[in-house]
């Protein structure tokens, strides 16, 4: 009895499954281009190492951020290593450089963000929306973010602007956030 109830249960368990499946679609991401010797620069979000190219092609497919990557040694010629992009040599054409023993991949995307966007792609219904990069806003994300343009810092501090952040510089005998103590 207790075997026909297991079988049932997982009976029902895998129909669920199937149906959540069915409903929300799958995931799929074809890697089409391939370069050899080829790395993708300043775009990297991730870099773990892996066993073998298709190890780095499933660690991109995890990862939903990702959209290239490149798979090779490091530095010192020892680990093989993967490194997952947010962007593509399509979008980033003079980012993809020359490097020793690398292979890039790129996945099929119907991506169009500018440079001061990040594409994140729905690699299940084929779709994309550009969100802007840090220090950036606006329609296009071509609105740099200035928060000392509010003159926050006070007390004759001086303010720095980090992206979309700012820091303090106190005058002498002035501490705090914005130099009020």
């Amino acid at each position: 009895m207790m075997r026909r109830s297991f079988f049932l249960w997982l009976g029902i368990y895998i129909l669920h499954a199937s149906v959540l499946a069915a409903a929300e679609g799958c995931k799929g991401m074809t890697f089409k281009d391939t370069f050899e010797g080829k790395a993708l620069k300043n775009h990297v979000i991730k870099t773990e190492q892996a066993t073998n190219d298709a190890h780095c092609e499933s660690k991109c497919f995890i990862d939903d951020r990702c959209i290239a990557y490149s798979f090779g040694k490091d530095k010192d010629n020892q680990k093989q290593m993967c490194e997952l992009s947010e962007s593509d040599h399509v979008m980033h054409p003079d980012d993809l450089v020359d490097r020793e023993d690398t292979i890039y991949r790129r996945a099929e995307n119907n991506c169009n963000c500018q440079n001061y966007q990040v594409c994140r792609v729905n690699f299940v219904d084929d779709t994309h929306r550009c969100e802007c990069k840090a220090g950036f806003t606006g329609n296009l994300c071509d609105q740099e973010i200035k928060p000392c343009d509010s003159t926050p810092c006070l007390n004759g501090a001086t303010c720095i602007n980090n992206a979309d952040q700012f820091g303090c510089t106190c005058s002498a005998g002035f501490t705090g956030q914005v130099c009020e103590i």
